[in-house]
């Protein structure tokens, strides 16, 4: 319960954060009437239901968006410590940024290079030492190819985007980034399934809304993130022999 409250905590922090970069240098307000907020009123998820999803100050319907980043981070985090694929450091701190990601660029179509950066930063903080071991482990063949793999990955996605036009550069910046710290094979489940949910639900959207041009592809990567996270094991052993 602990850690459920903590992801809802951080996903609504994080959520403001990416609406207004801003946010963190101003006390917590309301969006309608700008009224700063108390402490019941931070609560995350039960203020929500306390306050009947309404501001206590002027009574305007909050956006169900907060509700929404709260539940989704504080279930999201339980199930990766519940399920430790891999290093639960790396999956908390892409889950954090990717489920408000995901929510504006559902409203908005965009992704805030403010929020890339803030991802960027925060995976080479937390994985640092990581990297260390790795440099002083003397397997530096093996560490070469990887990186060059990566590299060469990161060149197609790029020529994907130039060539295809069917996917936002944001997009594939944010493709780069998890590029850079997941295993490899992680990262091509990811890619390939994140394609694999976002089909089906362009026909789902196609079969009532036949004037559909663009739809929002960071929800797609988040749900093929948790998926698998899930699968990571089956798919490992399935499609890449173990392979890590």
């Amino acid at each position: 319960m602990l850690l459920f409250i903590t992801g809802a905590f951080i996903g609504s922090f994080m959520l403001c954060l990416t609406y207004e970069e801003w946010s963190l240098l101003r006390k917590s307000q309301c969006e309608s009437c700008h009224h700063q907020l108390n402490i019941i009123d931070l609560i995350p998820v039960l203020s929500f239901f306390i306050r009947r999803g309404r501001c206590h100050y002027c009574g305007v319907k909050l956006s169900s968006k907060y509700i929404i980043s709260e539940i989704s981070t504080g279930c999201a985090l339980m199930l990766i410590y519940f399920n430790p694929a891999l290093d639960n450091t790396l999956l908390y701190t892409i889950t954090i940024i990717l489920i408000p990601l995901a929510i504006y660029d559902t409203e908005r179509m965009k992704i805030p290079n403010f929020m890339l950066l803030i991802l960027m930063l925060i995976l080479l903080i937390t994985n640092i030492h990581d990297y260390y071991n790795e440099m002083i482990s003397f397997n530096l063949t093996i560490n070469m190819m990887t990186i060059l793999y990566k590299l060469l990955m990161i060149i197609l996605l790029h020529l994907f985007f130039f060539l295809t036009n069917s996917i936002g550069y944001g997009d594939i910046k944010l493709f780069s980034i998890l590029l850079i710290f997941l295993p490899i094979p992680f990262f091509i489940a990811l890619f390939f399934i994140t394609y694999l949910i976002g089909g089906l639900a362009c026909i789902v959207f196609l079969s009532y809304k036949s004037n559909l041009k663009r739809i929002p592809l960071v929800p797609f990567i988040t749900a093929a993130f948790f998926v698998v996270i899930l699968l990571y094991d089956a798919i490992k052993k399935l499609y890449f022999g173990g392979f890590v």
